[in-house]
């Protein structure tokens, strides 16, 4: 089944480059805009990391965790043209993102600097980014995974898993040893699902050292339930190149609480892969996660108390433009569904905790 999605898309996207219509050149003149304005941000950061001074002004726009992108554009680095040969997809995506794309403002000298200075663990910019080469590092190449797969998005968006309409009811909160008078535990992690890889020194992974901590039988009070708020790198693919991150980075290693009792949010990098790893593999029927009925929002209760886990990926560029994903949105104009899912708990009279993976609203709360 992977494989003739992927064949069905690789045709649909060679129709579409060939003929090259204005909307897709529009679309991808609109994504290069955000990669020049993150490439801005990341120069301000290399000057801050060279001179311990903030620049008078920040960068408008973009965002620092593409800023390597344009730069990767015009000087892939090996392992991005391994990729490249190996997964006509992605070749598709990097060769019209680059036919469009202007000239970075990052030498290679400059770049070539950074990998020298950044030897052992990372540098922490001001922003807490680590600049280092390391897995999931700011110079780490397999971010353009993210990027490309990205890229396929704005290309073929047919190929994006439909947002569902299964029922999403309430659910009520309740312990594991059925004690009843205390409060039920809610364990939440979120940027979790990166795989279990060899850390400095041969140290088990962040996360792994998150699940065994979770994990740990003298742990007090046990969780009672687990949510994750989301991202699987590096595009939490299902079919797409690379294939199985949702799987082998996250769902596998997944610490099942019991029936009912797992939750997870959808996100800007589950989206990178067509969002098929996230409803396909996450929220698989009759899996970890079935207590969701196969949707990205949920509505947990516990007396008084009403638990809202929402969507903020799978619009996100509908309402904000092509962003990456990186400006939450729960819904956009005709798209609402989610927006009138959560019309209905206007009249709650109790605390409200809402669950996103990126904000929904500016701090004013518009």
């Amino acid at each position: 089944m992977a494989d003739i999605r992927a064949v069905e898309e690789l045709a649909r996207l060679t129709a579409r480059a060939a003929a090259r219509p204005d909307d897709l050149l529009g679309d991808l003149d609109e994504l290069l805009a955000f990669l020049v304005e993150s490439e801005n941000q990341t120069l301000a950061l290399i000057a801050y990391l060279k001179h311990r001074q903030r620049p008078p002004v920040a960068p408008p726009g973009g965002d620092i965790e593409f800023g390597f992108v344009l730069y990767w554009l015009h000087h892939p680095p090996l392992a991005v043209e391994l990729y490249l040969a190996l997964h006509p997809l992605l070749l598709i995506a990097y060769e019209l993102l680059l036919s469009r794309a202007p000239p970075t403002n990052l030498t290679r000298g400059e770049y070539e600097e950074l990998e020298a200075a950044f030897h052992h663990y990372g540098e922490p910019g001001p922003d807490g980014t680590i600049y280092g080469y390391k897995k999931y590092q700011q110079l780490d190449h397999d971010w353009m995974l993210a990027a490309l797969n990205y890229v396929l998005n704005v290309l073929d968006p047919c190929a994006i898993h439909p947002f569902p309409d299964n029922r999403v009811v309430p659910i009520p909160l309740c312990r594991k040893d059925g004690d009843t008078a205390k409060d039920p535990v809610l364990g939440i992690v979120g940027d979790w699902g990166t795989g279990y890889f060899p850390d400095e020194g041969g140290a088990p992974c962040p996360a792994q050292r998150v699940i065994e901590q979770i994990a740990d039988p003298a742990r007090s009070p046990p969780i009672d339930y687990l949510i994750h708020l989301g991202d699987v790198y590096y595009a939490g693919t299902d079919w797409r190149p690379v294939h199985g991150e949702e799987a082998d980075n996250f769902y596998a290693l997944w610490p099942d609480q019991g029936q009912g009792r797992n939750f997870t949010l959808n996100s800007n990098h589950e989206m990178y892969g067509a969002a098929s790893g996230y409803f396909d593999v996450a929220l698989q029927r009759s899996g970890l996660f079935a207590a969701q009925n196969g949707m990205s929002y949920f509505a947990l209760t516990y007396g008084p108390w009403l638990v809202l886990g929402l969507d903020s990926g799978y619009y996100s560029d509908a309402y904000n433009g092509r962003e990456f994903y990186m400006a939450g949105a729960i819904g956009a104009p005709g798209l609402e569904r989610q927006i009138d899912w959560v019309k209905q708990f206007r009249t709650h009279q109790g605390p409200i905790m809402v669950m996103t993976h990126h904000d929904t609203c500016d701090l004013a709360g518009e």
